[in-house]
């Protein structure tokens, strides 16, 4: 039997070696090897439909130095001076944190980056940390087309690595957002944008590489497809706080809140992502995950390449030169499309499509630890100790609860237990 295959859409093959038969370290179905194979994949963003119903032309407004775009459906405001993006709703709802629209991000650190030392990222030598690099913004370039139906909005900025964002915003709220970057010099890290959302905006339906985090030199054992989670469980609990976090090959995010209302991004191009609760900075500003203060947004990065991990951490093994952000052609482009979901859509909140993920932890007994919950959101559980050491894994089923059997003291629970 032959599949027809659309040229639109991406295409894998999944292959998995199990075991046939119950053994005495595995049960029938354990997974010994597995491989993925790329059979297609598509070249370019698939098309939206139609919008249903009347839609209002766009307006333009320029006032208090700034302007604005907007209709009934959706608003976007950019600073006059430097044409940064500080404002973006849909029927109202905000989607974005103030003042957090895309912006050239090159901070990232990773402890292989600072190898044989166990300092704080802030007491490193300069040989060891990795520079904001200043970025000049001028005025926003913006043209009305199409009798209103669409307005682009052009911000070009200069420094170590020029790049440019183009928005073009059309009546029915679908935002395309062009990005592209040329390296000049300095010590690069990552090339893309880091925007803050909203922290309503927790559930993430993703299509990318996964489930656990991945890099350029650090890919082979992520397959490519569908996952879900949420955006408090992309942290990776490492000894030290670190940037972490990234997936490959991103091809759609639908990032909502409980009752489905969000937004969906949909790329062209290599794009990596990440979303976290905290932004790279305040990461490296405490030394243990404990210390960090109560998330305010959530900081997602969108790169179009990321630098390989390397392995300092063990030895003198920077990362190879084909994996270096410097390294790579220029300019590096990419596309990513944003369209409103749920009540942003219509104004009505959706029937809810991700249940609550609050976890009950209890202690039956001196040796036991019980979580309940909806744990539809994870597909693995930790128990750590005071000090972050991690004591014991599972993964996770569809199942409402699971136990642990520990067989240390009670002193040590449950502290915490974590869901990723």
């Amino acid at each position: 039997m032959k599949t027809a295959i659309d040229s639109k859409a991406d295409y894998h093959l999944n292959v998995e070696l199990r075991t046939t038969v119950d053994e005495d370290w595995a049960k029938a179905g354990y997974v010994q090897a597995a491989e993925q194979f790329v059979l297609a994949q598509r070249p370019a963003l698939p098309a939206l439909p139609a919008a249903k119903g009347t839609v209002n032309p766009l307006k333009v407004e320029r006032k208090n130095n700034k302007v604005t775009v907007s209709n009934d459906r959706v608003s976007m405001t950019f600073d006059a001076k430097d044409a940064q993006l500080t404002a973006w709703s849909y029927k109202g709802q905000p989607i974005l944190y103030p003042g957090k629209g895309a912006k050239y991000d090159n901070f990232r650190w990773i402890e292989n980056e600072a190898p044989y030392t166990s300092k704080p990222y802030n007491t490193l030598d300069g040989k060891h940390q990795v520079p904001d690099f200043d970025i000049l913004g001028s005025a926003p370039q913006v043209s009305t087309l199409q009798n209103g139906q669409k307005v682009v909005v052009t911000a070009k900025n200069e420094g170590r690595v020029s790049n440019t964002l183009t928005y073009t915003i059309h009546a029915d709220g679908t935002v395309l957002l062009d990005a592209s970057f040329s390296y000049n010099s300095g010590k690069l890290r990552r090339l893309g944008v880091s925007m803050g959302f909203d922290r309503k905006y927790n559930n993430l339906d993703y299509t990318a590489k996964g489930p656990q985090e991945n890099y350029v030199d650090r890919q082979e054992g992520s397959f490519f497809g569908r996952y879900k989670t949420v955006v408090d469980s992309n942290i990776v609990n490492y000894a030290r706080t670190q940037s972490c976090g990234n997936r490959m090959s991103l091809r759609r995010l639908d990032l909502t809140d409980n009752e489905g209302n969000g937004f969906r991004v949909e790329t062209q191009g290599q794009v990596d992502f990440s979303i976290l609760p905290y932004d790279d900075h305040e990461l490296v500003d405490v030394e243990h995950w404990w210390e960090l203060k109560a998330p305010v947004y959530n900081t997602a990065h969108f790169d179009a390449f990321q630098q390989g991990l390397g392995s300092g951490s063990c030895g003198p093994a920077e990362t190879l030169e084909q994996y270096k952000a410097a390294k790579q052609k220029m300019p590096m482009k990419y596309s990513l499309r944003f369209t409103p979901l749920g009540g942003l859509v219509t104004g009505i909140s959706s029937p809810t499509v991700f249940s609550e993920t609050q976890l009950q932890i209890s202690q039956p007994d001196s040796s036991t630890v019980l979580v309940k919950g909806n744990l539809e959101a994870y597909h693995q559980a930790e128990i750590l100790n005071l000090q972050g050491m991690v004591l014991q894994q599972q993964p996770i089923s569809a199942a409402q609860q699971l136990r642990f059997h520990c067989r240390f003291g009670q002193r040590y629970l449950p502290s915490p237990i974590a869901a990723h």
